[in-house]
Formats: C-alpha cells, sequence, structure tokens
C-alpha cells in the first residue's frame, strides 16, 4: 500500500505476505487469490495429516497397551489437521475483508488532525505484515520451545504409540509431528 493508496486503502490485506504466503504460492493458480484457496487447504493436509498416517502405518502399531492411543483413536490429531488447518485457510479471505473494511471505516472516526499519524501507523501495519520477519519469528519461537522442552514432550506424548516407542523415545511420526506439523500449525494459527 503506497501513500497515494492509503485513503481508499486498495492493496491493503492483513495475510497476504509474509514467507508462508512465499512458500505456498506454488500452490496455486497464477489467477487464483492466495488467501483462502482450497487447494491450499488440501496441500496442507496432504504435508500434515498425510504423512503422519503414512509414518504410522510404516513403524505399526505392534506396542499397542490399553491405555495408549493409536494414531486412527487419536481425536486431537485429526481435528486438528483435518479441520482446523483447512478452516483456517479457508476463512482468510472473508476475516480480511472483514478486517480491511474495519480499518477504512476506522478512519472516518479519526479526527482530522489525527489522520496523517493514522494512516502512517496503517502503512507500517502493512509494511510488517508483508515482511517475512513475523512468521519466522514465530518459527524461531516455536523451535525453541521444543528444543527446551524436549523431554516434557516425549513424557507427555508418551500414551500416543504412533509418536513414541514403549522406551519413551520418539519414532519417525514424533519426529514429524513436532518438528513440521506443530510448528507449521502454530503459524497459519498465527496468521
Amino acid at each position: 500500500m503506497k501513500a497515494d493508496q492509503s485513503r481508499d486503502f486498495h492493496g491493503l490485506t492483513l495475510i497476504g505476505g509474509g514467507f508462508f504466503y512465499k512458500l505456498t504460492s506454488i500452490l496455486h493458480k497464477k489467477n487464483d487469490s492466495l488467501i483462502g484457496s482450497p487447494r491450499l487447504a488440501i496441500g496442507l493436509v496432504l504435508i500434515t495429516w498425510l504423512p503422519l498416517c503414512i509414518l504410522t502405518l510404516i513403524t505399526g502399531l505392534s506396542d499397542h497397551a490399553d491405555s495408549s492411543i493409536s494414531f486412527f483413536e487419536d481425536f486431537f490429531v485429526h481435528v486438528r489437521f483435518l479441520l482446523v488447518l483447512p478452516f483456517l485457510i479457508l476463512v482468510e479471505k472473508s476475516v480480511d475483508t472483514v478486517l480491511t473494511k474495519y480499518i477504512q471505516n476506522t478512519l472516518h472516526l479519526v479526527p482530522e488532525e489525527e489522520e496523517e499519524k493514522y494512516l502512517h501507523h496503517v502503512n507500517r501495519i502493512h509494511k510488517f505484515i508483508k515482511s517475512p520477519l513475523p512468521e519466522i519469528l514465530v518459527l524461531i519461537v516455536v523451535y525453541a520451545l521444543i528444543i527446551l522442552h524436549w523431554r516434557d514432550i516425549s513424557k507427555f506424548d508418551s500414551n500416543r504409540i504412533y509418536l513414541t516407542s514403549s522406551e519413551g523415545s520418539l519414532k519417525a511420526a514424533g519426529y514429524y509431528y513436532l518438528l513440521v506439523c506443530i510448528p507449521l500449525l502454530k503459524v497459519i494459527i498465527f496468521r
């Protein structure tokens, strides 16, 4: 959003930029809007849930105990990656439209002597959103928390037999879940 476009807010979007936007642009047609794409929602399910399912089937379900949860019984994983993740992508466009209209309508409430200051802040927010820095910072924080709490995480997930072995160490699905699925979900929630 340039200074001459700031009054009508043409080009302002709160979710159409950053690292994730650029990374996922391959899942869209050139004419498609990147925001709210069903292809992106399906692509994220294929990146998160499907590999967990495949890794679970490859490693097997041999050490199943009465108190443990298998992949197919883990309600939270299915909700996170089959419902919540696609839902967040599909509602982005409508949420972005509402928030952009809110910012535009708020200009009418700002006193005239404060309009330039308001427009300056809107431009700064727009530049910040276009930057990859916020999403990269979220990834750094998520990975730092995973590293700092590595032992606690593997103990917490010890009843999920598809993530951890009977000795408490992570299986391939556990590593994929912690190092790919969870950080990706956190970035999408942050957006």
